[in-house]
């Protein structure tokens, strides 16, 4: 009888499961492999058409034959596996994929109001929102990353802050090459889509967003401009029960100004939203896990989804806006090395 070799699997980045093989076949190992994938991870590769990618010892050689597995258990007795996701795009031949390795990162969070009666501080804003932003974007994405650096800020704050971006980002020219905007907004809100400054007044959103459109930067156009807006949109609080989730596909519209814009909400229209910090929490979690290898609508897709799961997520609906023409991935910057 056939003994058999074990090996190990890196599922994630603190979990690691033995398995042992006795063909040492590329199917005998996939199919391990699968066995020791917990529920949750296949019921997300089925729902997001994910495919599964092995990767060597060496993590530079995708382990796609049976001479592939074989040559890995000579160069190690107990080699250890890796494993990736891709993104099927089999389902949506026609689909156009844009890929954003160079995108402007900029972070409003305000965490501290002058009239707690009417406006209740946020502090998980500063505490949790703002690190699980940086550490996404900045430190694993390797993406320009600009923020607030006071807890507190007034409207006319919020308008300056977007003025000197413009002007020390030299936007209107693009002169550093970005290929995306990325602009995060946590604050307190009211109805109409306004984000309430530490000085309780308004600040539209729309206006925030129609300072970044075709018509007011043209440099941009072409590149996807991705708002993530967690903030409260009314006074309606949400009631948890049990529903059907069901897609629907959002109308595109070709030569608009407003083209080019995916902005994605913490709550629908009308409703508070708690401050737990589940949205940015739940993008970390998933973006760093799937970053490059699926495209942005289903990574929010997952995000929701484990919302859903956690206590207190009836706070939370997040909802997608969508006027691009193509699905985003977001890809790690290259870092770039200087010799000296």
């Amino acid at each position: 009888m056939r003994k058999k070799k074990m090996a190990h699997v890196q599922l994630d980045s603190t979990a690691t499961k033995c398995i042992y093989l006795s063909q040492l076949t590329h199917s005998e190992l996939c199919d391990k492999i699968c066995k020791v994938l917990d529920r949750s991870t296949l019921e997300m590769m089925a729902k997001m058409q994910f495919l599964m990618q092995i990767i060597g010892t060496d993590r530079a050689k995708l382990i796609e034959t049976d001479e592939d597995v074989i040559q890995t258990f000579k160069t190690s007795k107990q080699p250890l596996f890796q494993l990736s996701w891709k993104y099927s795009l089999s389902a949506n031949l026609n689909t156009t994929i844009r890929v954003v390795r160079n995108a402007l990162v900029a972070m409003i969070g305000i965490s501290e109001y002058d009239d707690n009666k009417k406006w209740a501080n946020l502090p998980n804003i500063k505490e949790d929102d703002t690190v699980n932003f940086k550490d996404l974007f900045e430190k694993e994405l390797n993406y320009d990353f600009v923020h607030n650096q006071e807890a507190r800020m007034t409207k006319e704050g919020v308008k300056d802050f977007f003025s000197n971006l413009m002007l020390s980002r030299e936007l209107h020219k693009n002169s550093m090459n970005y290929d995306a905007l990325i602009v995060i907004l946590c604050a307190n809100g009211d109805e109409g889509d306004v984000l309430t400054s530490s000085d309780g007044k308004g600040v539209s959103i729309d206006e925030i967003r129609h300072s970044f459109d075709c018509d007011n930067l043209e440099a941009f156009k072409n590149c996807p401009k991705i708002f993530i807006v967690d903030i409260g949109r009314g006074d309606s609080i949400p009631k948890a029960y049990k529903m059907v989730m069901r897609g629907r596909e959002q109308p595109l519209r070709y030569g608009h100004n407003d083209d080019g814009f995916f902005t994605i909400w913490s709550t629908t229209k009308g409703h508070k939203v708690a401050d737990f910090s589940h949205l940015s929490t739940g993008i970390k979690d998933v973006f760093s896990r799937f970053k490059d290898n699926c495209s942005l609508h289903q990574m929010i897709h997952q995000v929701r989804n484990n919302i859903r799961k956690k206590n207190n997520g009836e706070w939370y609906c997040v909802e997608v806006q969508d006027t691009t023409l193509y699905d985003i991935i977001l890809a790690p910057k290259k870092r770039h090395w200087i010799q000296r």
